[in-house]
């Protein structure tokens, strides 16, 4: 497996950090998973000068260790650090709530499929599987997280 190991300046790594935190997740599963999600989209180029910050260190997974080497030559980016820079800087530039669908994809596109086709979804709430009919995703105006609004069958 690829050892990633990046310098970060301190705001991205606290970023990182405070999502790992409030996702509960570790930061090699943030890293593996926005490198999927963004290994085929535009990255927000980040110009950092001479800065101070910290290392990132995490491995790839296997299904990301085969195609990170042809995904990073066909960015055109000079060197790995700065094309997981960019993969970074893009990845915290969104809101948290963006963040959060960023990380929770899969779940994401359950709801919204079950939403589309009118069907109950299984979902894990509170050490429980419960069976509802989703209706809605809300990102509250003041709050940084999404709400299901949803029947529950239990």
């Amino acid at each position: 497996m690829k050892k990633v190991r990046v310098t970060i300046s301190d705001f991205m790594n606290e970023i990182i950090k405070s999502d790992s935190e409030y996702f509960k997740m570790p930061v090699g599963r943030i890293g593996n998973i926005i490198f999927k999600y963004y290994m085929d989209k535009n990255l927000n180029k980040v110009e950092l000068g001479n800065f101070s910050g910290e290392v990132l260190q995490f491995n790839l997974n296997k299904n990301n260790d085969e195609i990170f080497m042809d995904t990073f030559v066909r960015s055109g980016v000079e060197t790995e650090a700065e094309y997981w820079r960019n993969i970074i800087f893009t990845y915290i530039n969104n809101l948290r709530y963006k963040r959060e669908e960023i990380l929770f994809e899969k779940i994401f596109r359950k709801i919204k499929e079950g939403m589309e086709s009118k069907r109950k979804i299984k979902i894990k709430y509170h050490k429980y599987i419960r069976l509802v009919s989703p209706y809605f995703v809300k990102v509250a105006d003041d709050e940084n997280r999404s709400y299901l609004f949803c029947y529950c069958e239990k």
